[in-house]
């Protein structure tokens, strides 16, 4: 949905949230702005040049504080929120960072404000600043309009709680950089050229075709009530997957596994995190539209990535539902998605 890039590598163009992020869907949600005290304590020289718009650090600030509430529910250690940094005109905004570049300036409580930008690129994305893995991420209108030009004008609808969704998504890439230690130590899963890989598949018919077939059989695991429905879905999910992968292009299994453990991972917690943080209106939306994804992938106008992203997430709700405790094999351990949902298969049978 936009350039996300790291520091390492540069790895994508995509949507942020839950990666993951935004969707095809509108989430409909108010976002109470919590920045009125703040503004009032800002100097006159910060007026002068205003450090992104009000809502868009409410935005910040909301997400973090669920992060704050939830997020050691949604992945165990994920405690400490991220900073933000805000991409908005022609400076660059920093919320709530514990030690600031030089040239930051402090313009209100916990905020920072820099002429120019320290990504190279407009990006959705985590982002070392300073040594503290942050969110990266454009203003809310900055983003729309991006998307607009890239995607079509309304194809992908940012409204306040999508926008929020985003920065919760980037979040947890930056909960994944701090501990892994950086996109160098993210598992690749047989992945060599994702990127090259994912850009050859993109207009491919028979990933189309196979992809249709992986959601609805993943729709059926995630509906599944008993034992027997999910096993039952979960060896369809397996037989469609391996039969796609026995005639797929090289280099295909390892990126999608790759894929869904990285976007998977924080898109299902953009989704979760609303709930544990008191705010199931948000997760409701959230899931409404994870659901409408996964059951049809191929429409996802964001692309292929944010179709990944769902798959993962799908496949992570089924393992909370059917094998908890899951979530340290996946991260820090590094096991795909993919291996877990096959030996949970496996356990089902054996039960």
């Amino acid at each position: 949905m936009i350039e996300r890039i790291h520091p390492a590598r540069r790895a994508r163009v995509r949507r942020s949230t839950g990666r993951g992020g935004a969707t095809s869907g509108r989430v409909a949600v108010a976002i109470v702005v919590v920045i009125a005290t703040a503004i009032s304590t800002v100097t006159a020289t910060a007026l002068a040049q205003p450090c992104a718009h009000a809502g868009d650090l409410a935005a910040a600030r909301q997400a973090r504080e669920r992060i704050a509430a939830a997020g050691g529910v949604v992945w165990p250690g994920w405690n400490d929120p991220a900073p933000v940094l805000l991409r908005s005109g022609s400076g660059d905004c920093l919320v709530d960072h514990p030690d600031p570049p030089a040239g930051f300036e402090l313009v209100g409580p916990g905020v920072q404000r820099r002429d120019g930008h320290l990504l190279p690129v407009p990006a959705a994305t985590a982002w070392p600043v300073n040594d503290v893995w942050s969110v990266a991420i454009p203003a809310q209108d900055e983003l729309q309009a991006f998307l607009d030009e890239h995607l079509g004008a309304g194809a992908v609808e940012i409204d306040a709680a999508l926008y929020e969704r985003a920065i919760v998504h980037e979040a947890f890439h930056a909960f994944q950089m701090t501990l892994l230690g950086g996109p160098d130590a993210v598992p690749t899963m047989g992945a060599e050229r994702p990127g090259e890989t994912l850009a050859a598949l993109s207009d491919d018919a028979a990933a189309a075709a196979a992809h249709d077939a992986i959601g609805a059989a993943l729709s059926a695991a995630l509906d599944a009530g008993t034992a027997d429905e999910a096993l039952a879905a979960l060896t369809d999910v397996i037989e469609r997957r391996d039969a796609w992968w026995a005639r797929a292009p090289a280099g295909v299994p390892g990126m999608e596994r790759h894929l869904e453990w990285l976007e998977g991972t924080a898109r299902y917690a953009d989704v979760l995190i609303g709930v544990g943080a008191g705010g199931a209106d948000v997760s409701t939306a959230a899931w409404r539209d994870l659901r409408e994804q996964v059951a049809q992938p191929t429409a996802i106008v964001s692309g292929l990535r944010d179709r990944y992203a769902a798959f993962g997430a799908a496949q992570a709700f089924v393992l909370d539902r059917w094998a908890p405790g899951w979530k340290a094999r996946a991260l820090p351990g590094g096991t795909s998605l993919d291996a877990l949902i096959r030996s949970l298969a496996s356990d089902l049978a054996g039960s």
